[in-house]
C-alpha cells in the first residue's frame, strides 16, 4: 500500500492530469505491472479489472482487486494501485458534460461494485473507438447506464442518503458549487445558477436542503482539505487555497470549528496514527 508523506508534491499535482479527450470522455486499456502511486483527476473514473490481482487504494481503503471490480472515483477522490502480477484495466474518464442531470448529485463519493457485468463497459469503448453516426448520443446512454449501477450502490452505501425532492432551481446551484467549489465563487454568483436573487435563494436552500448555502460550501471545502491533508504532502497553507479560501486565518477558523483542531495538527495525528 501507498503510505502517507511517500510523494512529493510535484509528483502529485503531475498525476492530476487533464482529461486526454478534448471530447470530455475518453476509454483506455492499461496494463498497471508497478506501483502506480498516489493521485487524483480533475475528472471522474470508472476503472475495471479485466485481469490480474494486487492491492487497490481507494481514500486510505484497501482492496484486494481481482477481475470483475469496478471501481469509480470523483475529482475528491484519491487512489492507488499496487499489482501483486500485472493487473489490466478498462479505463473510463469523463467530465460532467457527460453525467445526465438527474444521477449528478447522486456521484458525490467514491464506491466499488464487485462481479460488475462488463457489457456496457465493453459496448462503450466499441462506440467511442468506432465514431460512427450518433456515436455520441449512444455513448452517453451508455454511460449513464453505467452510473445509474454506481448511483445504487453509492445510495445502498450510504446511511445518511442525500435530500429527495430538491427543487430544480436548488438542484442547479448544487451542481455548481460542487464542480466550482475550489474556486473563488460568490453567494451572488450561485445564486445566479438558479435565476433567483441571493437573499430569496439562500432562504429556499436552506428550506430544501436543511444547512445555509455558505454552510454546505464551507463543508465541500474542509472536506477537500481532510483529504489534501491526509493522502498528499502539499503544505498546509498550499491547502488552503486549493481548497478554496482566500484567507489562512479563515480556513484555519472553519477547520477547526468541524474538527477540533488545527489543520497541522490533524495532519500530524494522521501520520502517527499507524495506518499510512
Amino acid at each position: 500500500m501507498m503510505r502517507k508523506g511517500s510523494l512529493e508534491m510535484e509528483k502529485i499535482r503531475r498525476l492530476s492530469k487533464e482529461l486526454t479527450s478534448e471530447e470530455g470522455i475518453a476509454v483506455l486499456k492499461n496494463r498497471v505491472e508497478r506501483c502506480f502511486p498516489l493521485h487524483w483527476h480533475e475528472f471522474y473514473e470508472l476503472e475495471y479489472i479485466l485481469s490480474g490481482s494486487g492491492t487497490y487504494t481507494l481514500n486510505g481503503t484497501s482492496y484486494c482487486a481481482k477481475p470483475g471490480m469496478l471501481f469509480f472515483s470523483t475529482y475528491m477522490d484519491f487512489h492507488d494501485i499496487v499489482p501483486q502480477e500485472p493487473i489490466q484495466t478498462l479505463t473510463v474518464e469523463f467530465d460532467e458534460r457527460w453525467i445526465d442531470k438527474t444521477l449528478f448529485l447522486d456521484l458525490y463519493t467514491s464506491t466499488v461494485i464487485e462481479n460488475f457485468d462488463a457489457d456496457w463497459l465493453m459496448k462503450l469503448a466499441e462506440v467511442l473507438q468506432a465514431k460512427q453516426k450518433y456515436y455520441a448520443l449512444y455513448a452517453e446512454k451508455l454511460l449513464n447506464c453505467i452510473l445509474v449501477e454506481v448511483c445504487r450502490q453509492i445510495n445502498n452505501n450510504s446511511a445518511q442518503g442525500k435530500p429527495v425532492g430538491i427543487a430544480e432551481n436548488v438542484k442547479m446551484a448544487l451542481q455548481y458549487i460542487h464542480l466550482h467549489f475550489r474556486e473563488n465563487i460568490s453567494m451572488t454568483e450561485i445564486a445566479r445558477q438558479s435565476g433567483a436573487c441571493p437573499t430569496y435563494f439562500s432562504k429556499i436552500f436552506k428550506e430544501q436542503t436543511g444547512v445555509t448555502l455558505k454552510c454546505h460550501l464551507t463543508d465541500l471545502r474542509i472536506e477537500y482539505a481532510k483529504r489534501l491533508l491526509q493522502y498528499s504532502d502539499i503544505p498546509v497553507t498550499e491547502v488552503c487555497f486549493d481548497s478554496g479560501f482566500n484567507t489562512f486565518s479563515s480556513f484555519y477558523r472553519m477547520f477547526f470549528d468541524r474538527t477540533g483542531m488545527s489543520p497541522q495538527k490533524y495532519k500530524n495525528s494522521l501520520s502517527t496514527d499507524g495506518n499510512y
